[in-house]
C-alpha cells in the first residue's frame, strides 16, 4: 500500500540588533566608543569577516565645525574634535551585517 507525505519548511526572519555607544570628555581630546552588535539568532551571528563601516560605507567622516569620525576594523569609533569645538557633535551611524547579509546599525555620540 503506497503512502505519501509532504515536507513544508518554513523560515522565520532573523533580525540582528545594535546597541549605541556614547562618551564624554574635555575639549580638544579625541574620544572613542564601540557600538555593540548581536546576531538575531545563534545560528546567524554578526559576520566578523565584514568590517564595520559608517552607514554610507565610509571609514572616515568629517562634520564641518565639529570634527572627524574614524572607524577601525574591529569597530572602535574615534571622534577627533576640532580644537575649539564644545558641545554634542552630530552622532554617527555604524553599520554591520550578519551572516545572512542583513544590515544593522547603531550610533556613536
Amino acid at each position: 500500500t503506497p503512502v505519501t507525505a509532504t515536507y513544508s519548511p518554513e523560515f522565520t526572519k532573523v533580525t540582528p540588533t545594535g546597541t549605541g555607544a556614547t562618551s564624554t570628555g574635555p575639549q580638544g581630546v579625541p574620544q572613542t566608543g564601540t557600538p555593540i552588535f548581536a546576531g538575531g539568532d545563534p545560528l546567524v551571528p554578526i559576520d566578523e569577516t565584514v568590517e564595520p563601516t559608517f552607514a554610507d560605507g565610509s571609514k572616515q567622516k568629517t562634520i564641518p565645525g565639529q570634527g572627524t569620525y574614524t572607524i577601525t576594523p574591529n569597530g572602535i569609533v574615534t571622534f577627533t574634535p576640532e580644537k575649539q569645538f564644545v558641545g554634542k557633535p552630530d552622532p554617527i551611524s555604524v553599520k554591520r551585517v550578519d551572516k545572512n547579509g542583513t544590515p544593522v546599525t547603531a550610533t556613536y555620540s
